[in-house]
């Protein structure tokens, strides 16, 4: 499920964010310490972030080949209208699509309890 979202977000470009809910579950049911609760969210997210950039790898594979695959038309001598210094897509999309709390696109919360914070 965690694979077709992204790519539903990523084609409709929309800015992700990562909502962790039922952390209360963490002690509460599964009566992990801070240092275990802490450790299987921060897998979470790593897995969250590996799927993100497996998907983006994806795409820029795909774009890589459509963009050999289509020859540049050699009579259009246009020059860009823009001078503006060009944009790494690719870094921008990596720093969006990598989630880390400290960026503040990761919440925590408990739907249950009513509360979360990120």
């Amino acid at each position: 499920r965690t694979h077709s979202l992204l790519r539903e977000l990523y084609v409709m470009r929309l800015v992700p964010i990562l909502v962790l809910n039922k952390i209360d579950r963490l002690v509460g049911e599964l009566g992990l310490t801070p240092t275990e609760a802490y450790l299987r969210l921060r897998s979470l997210i790593e897995t969250v972030n590996a799927a993100a950039a497996n998907m983006l790898n994806s795409n820029r594979a795909s774009r890589n080949t459509q963009q050999t695959t289509t020859e540049p038309d050699p009579s259009n001598t246009s020059t860009p209208a823009s001078h503006a210094p060009p944009i790494d897509l690719e870094e921008m999309e990596q720093s969006v699509w990598n989630f880390d709390p400290s960026k503040n696109n990761v919440l925590f919360a408990s739907a249950l309890d009513g509360w979360g914070f990120g």
